[in-house]
């Protein structure tokens, strides 16, 4: 077991047993992923360094915020805390399945009735990440303004600054959004994961969708779709449960571009220019 003494410390303080081996995972690019074993069944520790705190606090939050809904299934949180050098994050530790039969069907559902949830404003009470990057929720009564000022203009800024983007390209962003609230459906805020690419949807032991890592708020929902689509592809079977529990507003494909400027833009100052094409595709198509 090669975790530092003081973080093993801290972790049985908070799971109130001992940790009696340890297992690092892959597939994380951002924190350390372990499996503990401990007396009450095996939990999943994410860790990194003490900096990252607020991150662990922030996506607890979110998974409690997506727990509290009943819909999908997320992994419980156990807590988070720091020692010395480290900040952590507890959770239930998901034992990976097979997808079942019916596993299209069921996120579409349990996914529609996520969004079902509902708030007076497009936001959150609080800010968080997406990815490594700050996200930020102010709120809004309209997703236009929302989305213009909370998602894209901070993104925008941010690749300025890194260098990222031209003030050139920057300006041809900037020139679409007096005309994005008459690309929007007029919709209530609905609660959304907010990062939910492949990596971020796992399939537990019966076969059945789990979702991690949210970078949650109350946005549009066809923003949701529109970031599934971005990287993976969706089966029939997933869209009709969706619309067999909330109906969509026709031609939502149509808009998917205009929602992925934005996780394009996390893209773009996370990893380089190699998503700046599809950016000033999409900008070009909307200009």
């Amino acid at each position: 077991m090669n975790l530092p003494y003081s973080l093993i410390l801290a972790i049985e303080s908070i799971l109130q047993t001992r940790i009696t081996g340890a297992s690092a995972l892959a597939g994380g690019c951002i924190h350390h992923a372990t499996c503990l074993e401990t007396s009450k069944g095996p939990v999943f520790l994410k860790y990194n360094d003490l900096e990252e705190a607020t991150t662990f606090e922030v996506e607890a939050k979110g998974l409690d915020l997506l727990h509290a809904t009943e819909t999908l299934r997320v992994p419980q949180v156990f807590g988070t805390g720091s020692a010395a050098e480290h900040s952590f994050l507890l959770l239930e530790f998901i034992q990976p399945g097979t997808k079942s039969n019916g596993f299209w069907g069921q996120l579409g559902r349990g996914l529609a009735s996520l969004h079902s949830h509902s708030n007076l404003a497009f936001g959150l009470d609080h800010h968080n990440v997406i990815g490594r990057l700050p996200q930020s929720n102010h709120e809004h009564g309209r997703w236009a303004d929302f989305f213009r000022e909370e998602r894209l203009a901070p993104m925008v800024q941010m690749a300025l600054d890194k260098g990222e983007l031209t003030p050139a390209i920057a300006s041809e962003i900037e020139a679409i959004y007096p005309h994005l609230q008459d690309y929007f459906p007029q919709e209530s805020p609905a609660l959304i994961h907010g990062d939910l690419w492949g990596g971020n949807l796992l399939t537990g032991p019966h076969g059945e969708p789990v979702l991690i890592d949210p970078a949650v708020y109350y946005g549009h929902r066809e923003a949701e779709l529109a970031f599934m689509s971005l990287f993976d592809t969706q089966p029939p079977a997933f869209y009709a449960a969706y619309e067999e529990e909330f109906p969509l507003t026709p031609g939502y494909r149509n808009r998917f571009d205009l929602y992925n400027l934005y996780p394009l833009l996390v893209h773009l100052n996370l990893f380089g220019q190699g998503y700046l094409a599809a950016i000033r595709q999409i900008v070009k198509r909307y200009s």
